[in-house]
C-alpha cells in the first residue's frame, strides 16, 4: 500500500542562496491537500555538494514530530 501524505516542505532557491554551504534546522510542514489538517515539523539537513559546474543537493531527515 502507499504511504499517507502528511505534508510537504519547500526549499526555495532563495533559501539556498542564504545558506550556500547548506542548511540544518526545523521546518514546519505545509498543506498538500486542502481538506487535510497538517501539524508537525521536520528537522532537515540540506547540503550543497560539488562546484558551480555540477552541484547536487543531499537532503537528510534527522527527526520529525
Amino acid at each position: 500500500s502507499r504511504d499517507d501524505v502528511i505534508g510537504k516542505v519547500c526549499i526555495t532557491r532563495d533559501m539556498l542562496a542564504e545558506h550556500p554551504k547548506g542548511y540544518s534546522g526545523w521546518m514546519s510542514l505545509s498543506v498538500v491537500d486542502p481538506d487535510e489538517e497538517v501539524q508537525g515539523e521536520i528537522h532537515l539537513r540540506v547540503e550543497v555538494l560539488g562546484s558551480q559546474g555540477g552541484r547536487r543537493l543531499r537532503c537528510s531527515v534527522l527527526e520529525a514530530r
